[in-house]
């Protein structure tokens, strides 16, 4: 089977973008889109990290199309993310997206292949994950679906990307009409939501993943969800964006091997009792974002402000 394109996209992370390129470097795809975000001017040992990132991602050994999107201004961990993605399909069809601090196992590559290429015209499915947070799933079938996207690690097709909608209008819409009772059932989760896309809105989460999560349920579009991890997130810590606790339970994961071949679900629905694992029991609040994250989040925003 052919490997598939990968877009990279880094940052000021040299210790962690070395770790995920040796995993980009064994799988040794025949396109590789690097995407680089530029210094922050309040920061000025940004231009010394960047310039040792790109030295890492400098050192291609294999036969391989490069393509380089190298930003000369900061843009921003969403704008520059989004930016990123449109670029890589506007490129290609298809293919797996990996950001500087999230390290795949060795097949994780091969998942995404197999499965790009079975689901390629099934528009119901939006994205292939390679994470998953619930390590206790136990199924039947190598992978499950969820409208919960997991993208520490994924793969997705222009087709599904052309979707994405940044402004939010069309949630803004389900809010001020009443759909959000639909997508929501539930009052507290609801509730929960709606107080987040107005952080979102307000940029006070400076987040493009909550934006295609919602896209997800725009265009009731499912998520494939390993039935293993496959990826660990190495970024947690106080240079994050906002994963900022170096202790949390989704820190550094630890990943396992795909076998093979796989072993398809009989059915394309939804897991329902993995969603609900997935949020706090009876609260439905999501456990990456929780009160101590969204607090620190919104000290470090103050700060900046001030300084």
């Amino acid at each position: 089977m052919a490997k598939k394109p990968v877009l990279f996209i880094t940052f000021i992370k040299v210790d962690q973008t070395r770790r995920v390129f040796e995993t980009i470097r064994a799988y040794q795809p025949s396109q590789l889109f690097i995407a680089q975000d530029g210094p922050r001017t309040e920061r000025p040992s940004d231009a010394d990290r960047i310039a040792q990132v790109r030295e890492i991602t400098a050192q291609i050994d294999w036969p391989c199309q490069v393509m380089l999107r190298q930003s000369d201004v900061n843009q921003g961990v969403r704008i520059g993310i989004e930016n990123a993605i449109t670029w890589f399909f506007e490129n290609v069809t298809e293919g797996i997206i990996l950001e500087d601090d999230t390290v795949p196992s060795p097949n994780f590559f091969t998942f995404c292949e197999q499965l790009l290429e079975k689901y390629r015209t099934d528009l119901r499915v939006f994205m292939i994950g390679g994470t998953n947070l619930n390590y206790n799933s136990k199924i039947e079938a190598s992978y499950f679906f969820t409208e919960v996207p997991v993208n520490w690690g994924w793969a997705t097709w222009a087709t599904r990307w052309q979707y994405y909608e940044a402004s939010l209008a069309t949630i803004d819409k389900a809010v001020a009409d009443g759909s959000m009772n639909l997508y929501y059932p539930d009052p507290y989760q609801r509730e929960h939501e709606i107080e987040r896309i107005h952080l979102l809105k307000k940029e006070i989460i400076p987040a493009w993943d909550y934006r295609w999560a919602y896209t997800l349920k725009n265009q009731n579009g499912l998520c494939i969800v390993p039935e293993k991890n496959m990826v660990s997130n190495i970024g947690f810590g106080l240079e994050a964006t906002n994963t900022f606790d170096p202790d949390h339970h989704h820190a550094a994961l630890y990943v396992e091997n795909m076998e093979f071949p796989l072993r398809h679900p009989s059915v394309l629905l939804r897991s329902y009792i993995w969603e609900e694992q997935y949020f706090f029991p009876g609260q439905q609040t999501h456990r990456f974002m929780g009160v101590r994250e969204i607090a620190m989040l919104l000290w470090r925003k103050f700060m900046q402000r001030v300084n």
